[in-house]
């Protein structure tokens, strides 16, 4: 499924020369909320009797 016009969080898609530095940190911080949900998530059922 290819959408086209619009971007991951439904913000238009720029042209592919300032596309990847923002695609970049948008992978970036979409593993860094991953990383965070499965910390926290650990740390729940660490705490939890």
């Amino acid at each position: 499924m290819v959408r086209t016009g619009v971007g991951h969080h439904g913000h238009r898609v720029t042209p592919a020369p300032l596309t990847s530095p923002w695609l970049a940190v948008g992978q970036s911080a979409d593993r860094a909320d991953h990383f965070i949900m499965r910390l926290t998530s650990r740390l729940v059922m660490l705490l939890m009797p």
